[in-house]
């Protein structure tokens, strides 16, 4: 704390999240905001120069506690349409989880959390129209998911279809891809991601194809029991119109 006051240079963003989190437990919750905020701020600029390279793509974003049911919707003041990066990773947990509960069924998911980064040019925006703090840890709002489906046989595995939603439906913020300009350009970003090796998308030990592969395919026996690759997921992809990830 003494430190942050003394000294007017660039500190680790986990220093200022260690400042807010103790100016918490003080009852100072405006300087405790007001300090992991500049930790989001950190952090969102090196997600910037990480993933701009990979597109910019239009999401629109619905408030559900500002639902005017009177409202036209032509131009609802709930709804708002910005360009973001995408920071998209594979939530290993998540599908462990899911194939445990569904080993009976036959099938699970692979679930992808989608971090959405403002552009330089919608930062601004985004912060007056989206209340959530864990744009302060992350350095981008974790309010989007995609889900992949697969069915699993005696030996095989069988994806069924892809479907872009909300990380938590039930949540305040209703999210969707904007138009099929960004849908498809969503698209061959996840054909590339799961298809080409040679991508480098990032991820977890290497890369996102690696580790896709490694945990999926070795570390969970996929690749043996059901012969998986992650160029099946590039496939079913493929196969799957732009018209229907938006």
């Amino acid at each position: 704390m003494k430190y942050l006051k003394k000294f007017n240079e660039e500190l680790k963003d986990s220093t200022y999240r260690s400042a807010a989190r103790k100016l918490k437990k003080m009852g100072h919750d405006d300087r405790a905001d007001y300090i992991g905020s500049h930790a989001g701020d950190i952090i969102y600029k090196e997600k910037l120069e990480k993933y701009s390279k990979y597109g910019t793509y239009q999401i629109r974003i619905s408030d559900m506690s500002k639902l005017n049911t009177n409202s036209d919707n032509k131009n609802p003041s709930n709804e708002l349409t910005l360009d973001f990066h995408l920071d998209i990773s594979f939530v290993e947990d998540h599908f462990i989880d899911s194939v445990d509960y569904n080993k009976n069924g036959g099938g699970g998911t692979i679930w992808l959390s989608v971090g959405l980064i403002p552009t330089k040019e919608s930062i601004e925006k985004c912060k007056e129209f989206i209340e959530d703090d864990t744009f302060n840890y992350n350095g981008s709002y974790c309010i989007m998911a995609i889900n992949i489906y697969f069915d699993l046989f005696e030996s095989s595995i069988e994806f069924k279809s892809i479907e872009i939603d909300s990380q938590d439906p039930m949540e305040r913020y209703y999210v969707k891809i904007a138009n099929r300009q960004s849908a498809g350009k969503l698209k061959m970003l996840l054909k590339k991601m799961f298809g080409d090796k040679n991508f480098n998308y990032p991820g977890y030990e290497g890369g996102f194809y690696d580790q896709i592969n490694n945990v999926i395919g070795a570390q969970e026996g996929f690749s043996s029991d059901y012969g998986f690759n992650s160029e099946q997921i590039s496939e079913l992809i493929n196969d799957t119109s732009a018209n229907l990830m938006y």
